[in-house]
This record gives structure tokens, sequence and C-alpha cells, in this order.
């Protein structure tokens, strides 16, 4: 369960279909706020583990999902693009 603080590998994945050059495609890219730090993190799902890992954790608040394999780039994922520097 990869999880990044900034934004540029997730701006990659996000304009790649979820592929990083030389990784497999994942499965679903979530941005959230760390429960306790408040920081905005992202996390990349490359299986089923990663997204129960995700959705267990008490220290992930306000998940949004930006890509998933089955849908492509959601709404909140066209924003992120214009965001993420």
């Amino acid at each position: 369960m990869p999880t990044f603080e900034h934004g540029d590998i997730i701006k990659k994945l996000l304009e790649n279909n979820g592929i990083y050059p030389g990784d497999p495609q994942c499965l679903a890219i979530h941005s959230y706020t760390h429960s306790i730090t408040g920081y905005k993190l992202y996390h990349v799902a490359y299986s089923a583990a990663d997204m129960v890992a995700l959705w267990s954790s008490p220290f992930v608040k306000s998940p949004l999902l930006l890509w998933e394999a089955k849908s492509g780039l959601t709404p909140a994922g066209k924003v992120e693009l214009e965001e993420v520097t």
C-alpha cells in the first residue's frame, strides 16, 4: 500500500491510466487527510489487501477516489490533476 505526500508521482499515475513507468497498473488511487497530522496524502492500491488497509485504517479521514482501473479518472481526479504541481 504505497502512500505518498507529494503529488508529482500521483500526477504521473493519473495521466498514465494508473501506470507509473516500469510498474504494473494499479487498481485505484485515493487522496485522503491524515487524521492526526491533517496532511493531505495519496494512497495507491495494487491489490484488494491494499484497499482493505485504506478503509480499515484509523488514520484515513475523508478519502476521495481519484482514479480506478474499472472506470478511469473520476471528477475528483480531474480536479486533482489541475491542482497538483
